[in-house]
């Protein structure tokens, strides 16, 4: 029965030798006091709460009432302090999720015009499947804030953080191929990303309260020619330093698909799935190669995997009971401040 209580400020229990030592002073006939002091006679209206006196004795050797309410009440004051609580019943366990930020990343480079996709009856680029994709993934995303960046050469914040899904929807229906040029660097992106969204950075595009939350890049690209002057894995080490976490949307089809590709378009490159599914290992993420939108279903299933929720279990309801032992005390103060006609114990005046 006694496991159910249990004390909050525990160290509080120090405070219960002030009613010892209350019954120290109270045992003694004459308080002895420096000569210095006793040569003075101080008259100090608050001493009345005091039951001893300095110079006169007892009536009676043995104690009073009055003499055991300031131990009780120093003693109720006491265990108001230490915070006595009761657990109660058990509460269901639940999963609460991690703040979540995600940045989606979206290659623009003029390979998404590959049509290598077929979608009820009807041929789609890479770039229209990939608006597709995160239109879907923006619907189910359980996360705080959405922003959006175009991989490119260069690259840009095409939308910052923000709270507002369909303005983020609409954003995603904007975006064209060439958008960011002809070429992509996603070495390039990683860095601006680590640099915009990083909290050290004074115009940090991540606002002052949402320092805690988790930072999740989403790539989505056919991962084709890569320029610049540092690797793609060496730009998401980096960003893994730094606190974020890199998941890939590999955009596109392994092998020339039979219906045609349509005219005025590049020799047909198909999707680097080793450098995608590399990029997302190195950034402790995971890869998904969208051959269609059932793909985006296992996306949110890896967002809202149990690696990013803690769960909380065995939790007890906490029921407060300080304010018993202080109520007491407080009445047990009331009633030393009341006048002797009224409660028939009698203050002393202390002189000294």
């Amino acid at each position: 029965m006694l496991e159910n209580f249990h004390f909050l400020q525990p160290l509080w229990i120090i405070g219960l030798v002030l009613p010892l030592l209350w019954l120290l002073f109270a045992k003694k006939k004459q308080l002895v006091l420096p000569k210095l002091i006793r040569q003075g006679k101080v008259r100090y209206p608050a001493l009345e709460l005091i039951a001893f006196e300095t110079h006169d004795k007892y009536n009676s050797s043995s104690f009073s009432r009055s003499n055991f309410t300031p131990v009780i009440f120093l003693t109720m004051l006491v265990l108001s302090l230490m915070q006595p609580v009761k657990y109660g019943q058990t509460l269901p366990a639940d999963a609460e999720p991690d703040p979540v930020d995600l940045i989606l990343v979206v290659n623009t480079s003029v390979s998404m015009t590959l049509k290598d996709y077929m979608l009820d009856g009807q041929q789609l680029d890479r770039m229209a499947m990939t608006r597709l994709s995160l239109l879907k993934l923006v619907s189910e995303f359980k996360g705080q804030h959405i922003s959006m960046v175009i991989l490119g050469r260069p690259s840009s914040i095409w939308l910052p953080l923000t709270t507002d899904f369909s303005l983020v929807k609409k954003m995603i229906e904007r975006i064209k191929t060439t958008l960011g040029g002809r070429s992509s660097d996603i070495a390039e992106t990683l860095t601006l990303i680590q640099k915009q969204f990083s909290v050290e950075n004074p115009k940090s595009l991540i606002s002052p309260g949402n320092t805690s939350s988790q930072k999740i890049v989403m790539l989505a690209s056919d991962g084709y020619e890569q320029l610049g002057a540092l690797s793609p894995e060496s730009a998401v080490k980096q960003l893994l330093q730094n606190g974020f976490n890199l998941h890939a949307l590999a955009i596109g089809s392994v092998k020339q698909p039979e219906f045609s590709l349509g005219k005025g378009h590049l020799i047909y490159q198909p999707v680097d799935l080793n450098l995608m599914s590399r990029l997302a290992e190195i950034g402790h993420g995971n890869m998904e190669h969208v051959k269609n939108l059932t793909a985006i279903d296992r996306v949110i299933e890896n967002l809202e995997s149990p690696a990013i929720e803690k769960i909380v279990e065995n939790r007890k309801l906490i029921i407060s009971l300080y304010q018993y032992p202080l109520t007491l005390a407080l009445i047990l103060l009331l009633i030393m401040l009341l006048p002797m006609s009224l409660t028939g114990f009698p203050g002393r005046r202390a002189r000294f």
